[in-house]
């Protein structure tokens, strides 16, 4: 997958409520071939992408030791989220930095977790 097509899936993530299973499908294809050395996410989970919890277990898994820095604003029935990843103790101008926003916390998170991966070069 090109740094386009990544880009281009963040974005569609941070522009929906709920990912279609072919963007699941995508994503999980996609987050196993960026981290070969642990296989940390199966297909048959992609269903699992729509839940915080396991998306953020997803992100323990493939980034250990990674800061997560989420905020939101509930003021509205759909709140804006922003997840903000970024590797532990290094500095803010570090180029591995990966923000995504959505109105679903979910999506906030797989879309950071797909520009750190665009960012890393990591596509299979």
């Amino acid at each position: 997958m090109t740094k386009e097509e990544l880009q281009t899936l963040a974005t569609r993530l941070e522009a929906k409520d709920g990912l279609t299973r072919a963007d699941a499908s995508r994503v999980a294809d996609l987050i196993e071939a960026a981290f070969p050395d642990r296989p940390i996410w199966r297909t048959s989970q992609i269903e699992a992408l729509a839940s915080t919890d396991a998306v953020l277990a997803l992100l323990a898994e493939a980034l250990p030791s990674w800061s997560v820095h989420i905020t939101g604003n509930s003021a509205s029935a759909t709140g804006r989220w922003t997840c903000t990843i970024r590797e532990t103790g290094v500095r803010d101008d570090d180029e591995l930095i990966g923000v995504g926003k959505a109105e679903v916390l979910s999506n906030a998170v797989t879309a950071a977790i797909l520009k750190i991966i665009e960012l890393r070069g990591a596509t299979g």
